[in-house]
């Protein structure tokens, strides 16, 4: 085995943004690095394949391999190293994700404060902890600062690198991914747009492109171009499936994404599937509530279509549970609005009774009196049907 050659085409690959197949790459190579490998390629071996693991959204993986460079990079690059910088800037990015915000924003400090030591503030590593400290302001909400960073960021490497580079282009991604935040969509398409066209350079086995037609298709559903975002999504989705893997968050974002423009477009039949996969992969992974509640209220709607209530009912439970749950941007009312009908169309009275509460206490005086009205009906079909005992309030 030529494991320096695998080293390398580890390392390329993972420039690639083909992040499966580096790990599998880099996976091999390692026991290879520790038993015969220099120093240094024992570090660039366990940090690559750890940001590698971070790409793929395994954040435990990640965090034991950057954990050990952080520790070979202090013993034998000394506690001033940039390698050291690295792995802690690293390092601290996977602690966002964890939502370990305190323990994120010390280390990319740390880190950023060693390179300005080391090599300055103008570097591409001093541009790569801007980035992640951006990130870390964006998961806060704190979406100025984000913004502030990521075009600090981008003016450094466009320096360095140029515009046709693909961590130009991952930049821009981010910049977009920001003013979508601020609803600033005319911002977000330009620079998406030019962020796609980069990265179409790089051939379509890249999963910053994928990254890139999401956010760009994130950005047309919003205004409701739901074909345009279609087809970016449809092109996505088997690029994350080559280069990240089949359950990565991205790919159930894109699903649901898909999902809610064939359903906005009255395509239930196509929008299904794609809700049904996205809703197994997030129960199965434990992902962000928000993703699990858009592909439950989206295949329940689906399955509600279809007048099959009984296997749409668990579903709208499910996410009347994620809303109280978690913060999220979905709406209360479309949730116990489809749950209500759920019930009512099966004949469960008591159980929509036990709703109205909930209906009541978010109303507006015109939305009042329809629920008012509603509650009349109720008790007028409870009246004329047998309760059914399992079905009591």
């Amino acid at each position: 085995m030529d494991w320096k050659k695998e080293l390398h085409d580890g390392e390329a690959a993972f420039n690639r943004g083909q992040y499966k197949q580096a790990v599998a790459l880099l996976d091999s190579v390692l026991p290879e690095c520790e038993k015969a490998g220099p120093k240094r390629d024992l570090f660039n071996c366990l940090f690559v394949l750890g940001r590698t693991y971070s790409k793929l959204a395994k954040y435990t993986d990640s965090a034991v391999l950057l954990r050990r460079a952080a520790e070979l990079a202090s013993k034998e690059f000394g506690s001033s190293s940039v390698e050291l910088a690295a792995a802690k800037g690293a390092l601290g990015y996977d602690f966002i994700f964890e939502e370990k915000y305190a323990e994120a924003e010390s280390l990319l400090n740390e880190a950023l404060e060693l390179i300005r030591q080391q090599v300055g503030s103008e570097t591409k590593e001093a541009a790569e902890t801007f980035s992640s400290l951006a990130r870390l302001k964006l998961q806060e909400d704190r979406v100025e600062e984000a913004l502030a960073l990521f075009t600090k960021s981008l003016g450094i490497r466009e320096h360095i690198l140029g515009t046709d580079s693909a961590i130009y282009a991952e930049t821009l991604v981010n910049l977009g991914e920001v003013h979508l935040r601020k609803r600033n969509n005319d911002s977000a398409d330009v620079l998406l747009k030019r962020a796609v066209r980069v990265l179409e350079g790089f051939g379509e086995d890249n999963a910053n492109l994928a990254m890139a037609l999401h956010q760009r298709a994130t950005q047309m559903l919003e205004r409701g171009r739901y074909s345009q975002a279609a087809q970016d999504w449809q092109r996505a989705i088997p690029i994350i499936e080559r280069t990240l893997s089949d359950d990565h968050p991205i790919l159930i974002g894109s699903l649901n994404g898909l999902g809610t423009c064939k359903l906005r477009s009255f395509e239930l039949q196509e929008a299904k599937p794609k809700f049904e996969r996205a809703f197994n992969l997030a129960e199965k992974n434990r992902s962000h509530p928000n993703s699990t509640l858009t592909s439950a209220l989206g295949l329940g709607m689906c399955l509600a279509s279809e007048h099959n209530h009984k296997a749409a009912e668990p579903l709208f439970e499910r996410a009347k549970q994620l809303f109280q749950e978690t913060e999220t941007n979905h709406s209360e009312r479309s949730i116990l609005d489809n749950l209500l009908a759920c019930y009512l169309l099966q004949g469960k009275f008591g159980k929509a009774i036990t709703l109205l509460p909930d209906q009541l206490r978010m109303s507006n005086e015109s939305h009042l009196k329809r629920y008012v009205n509603l509650l009349n009906t109720i008790t007028d079909l409870g009246e004329r049907h047998a309760w059914k005992k399992s079905d009591e309030p």
